[in-house]
């Protein structure tokens, strides 16, 4: 299973949610430039609040349009960051791309470092010079970052 963006998030719960419940268990999870946490005080937050793609103003209208009052901002089904080890450890095998000038990078980043320590199964892979969700943007399609990033998620998938 994939999710890009805040499918990120989507995709972590429903694994998780999954094992929990006992269900058919899903194979592997693929986050490509996850959105993993509601804080906008991250390095890359600031490094990249504007100017490149998705901004520090554009997360933060996002996540007033999703949020409502009765909605808790740490709750690991709208932050999979905040979730615990006995969570993070039952995830299935994950692999995790960001790119660098990207307002979530780190949020991302930490989270494969909190998996990793849980003890869970995760391969985390920063691509450089590139923005946020570069691999659904049609201008760089054809670009050798792009390029390089599909095959890695493609080899990864395939990998048994």
């Amino acid at each position: 299973m994939a999710g890009d963006d805040s499918g990120g998030a989507l995709v972590t719960s429903l694994a998780y949610q999954l094992e929990v419940a006992n269900c058919e268990k899903i194979y592997k999870i693929l986050l490509l430039c996850p959105i993993m946490n509601v804080a906008f005080d991250t390095n890359s937050y600031h490094q990249f609040a504007g100017g490149y793609d998705l901004t520090r103003e554009q997360m933060k209208w996002s996540w007033e349009q999703y949020l409502t009052a009765d909605k808790d901002v740490k709750d690991i089904s709208i932050s999979p960051l905040q979730a615990n080890f006995d969570v993070l450890k039952k995830l299935p095998e994950t692999l995790i791309i960001t790119a660098e000038a990207d307002v979530v990078r780190d949020e991302a980043e930490s989270f494969a470092r909190k998996m990793r320590d849980a003890g869970g199964n995760v391969t985390q892979i920063r691509m450089q010079g590139t923005i946020h969700n570069f691999m659904i943007h049609n201008v760089l399609d054809e670009t050798n970052t792009c390029r390089l990033a599909m095959n890695i998620a493609v080899d990864w998938i395939k990998k048994r």
